[in-house]
């Protein structure tokens, strides 16, 4: 093994990893444990299969390629050319979102950030098998651009989109991002 020069172990092998310009996806709901003290324990992951297979339509439809769910949150990927697609594709899965919502009669609203990043992907090996992922700053960062409810984009994100899909975007501060007005 080598240390890079961050200091990081680096094994001496062919890297299986490369670095790749993305739009970079994270979706969370707002209320999950609220949502699992108010139903059975046993409905759970009947839950999580209709939110999943939710987040898995609407973001592939759109080119993403979700790379993971994390208990009620996915991450995802799509190439930069295919942004407008995705900003599309949260937006509809905010009302496919609270369609559910109304039908299990809880609350738990979607928040979703979208940024363009230089990230790493690649396959880590997990028990002898590839497991496709991603890293670096660019997927902290837009894990943190915002949280709660609401859709939040990057100005990089914002500056992909048409002309006239930009009026319902209102620009925040610090860092930058669009918030999409839907409910009031």
């Amino acid at each position: 093994m080598s240390l890079s020069t961050k200091g990081a172990v680096r094994p001496q092998t062919e890297s299986r990893f490369k670095a790749e310009k993305l739009v970079v996806v994270f979706a969370d709901i707002s209320g999950y444990a609220k949502v699992c003290a108010a139903i059975d324990e046993t409905e759970i992951p009947h839950f999580l299969d209709r939110l999943y297979r939710a987040y898995s339509q609407r973001l592939q439809a759109a080119g993403v390629r979700v790379v993971k769910f994390m208990g009620d949150a996915c991450l995802g990927v799509a190439p930069v050319e295919r942004c407008s697609d995705v900003v599309d594709a949260v937006t509809a899965l905010t009302k496919d979102i609270e369609a559910m919502e109304a039908s299990m009669g809880l609350r738990f609203p979607l928040g979703t950030n979208v940024h363009i990043a230089n990230v790493m992907t690649g396959n880590y090996e997990m028990n002898g098998s590839p497991v496709f992922d991603i890293c670096g700053p660019g997927v902290n960062f837009t894990a943190t651009m915002g949280n709660g409810p609401g859709i939040r984009l990057s100005e990089p994100v914002y500056r992909k989109l048409a002309s006239n899909k930009r009026g319902v975007w209102h620009k925040q501060q610090q860092p930058t991002v669009y918030k999409y007005a839907s409910r009031g």
